[in-house]
């Protein structure tokens, strides 16, 4: 399939999460977000999950990546799950990406996983081992928060 229609895809599901910060210079392309979501993980691994998500895109792209008005540090998050973007933490976020990762990777055909596909929802062992698969290494904080948050794993 297109890129346009996987990047469709990511960023469906990136909005149906309270982060809905998903630029498409770092996520456009599946081989573009595997690249920037293993970037990521390998950047929790290392400095754990006390970084803030402007942080770790900025560590990583080299520049800060604009959301709505401001950059990504100042995006706000719906109070619908009652988080704030500080609180998460950069493992919420790349929970959220890898998750939209597998959706939108299934949704496009790049991934012959159906049975998520078909149950709506993914488990965490279903997602670490497509994550492996693709090289991307996910940190124990990774692996809970997917745990806490079944949202961000659910094949909207």
């Amino acid at each position: 399939m297109d890129d346009k229609t996987f990047y469709y895809y990511f960023k469906e599901n990136m909005n149906a999460t309270p982060l809905i910060v998903c630029p498409e210079t770092l996520f456009g392309q599946f081989s573009t977000a595997v690249g920037t979501i293993s970037a990521m993980a390998n950047y929790i691994k290392t400095y754990g999950n006390s970084a803030t998500v402007a942080e770790m895109l900025f560590t990583i792209s080299g520049s800060s990546v604009a959301a709505g008005g401001g950059v990504v540090g100042a995006a706000t998050v719906t109070s619908e799950a009652g988080l704030a973007l500080v609180e998460l933490g950069a493992a919420y976020y790349v929970g959220a990406c890898i998750g939209s990762l597998f959706v939108a990777a299934v949704k496009c055909g790049l991934d012959s996983y159906t049975r998520a596909a078909d149950s709506h929802s993914a488990s965490v062992k279903d997602i670490s081992y497509f994550a492996k698969r693709h090289g991307i290494a996910i940190s124990h904080e990774v692996q809970k928060t997917l745990h806490r948050y079944p949202n961000l794993r659910q094949c909207h």
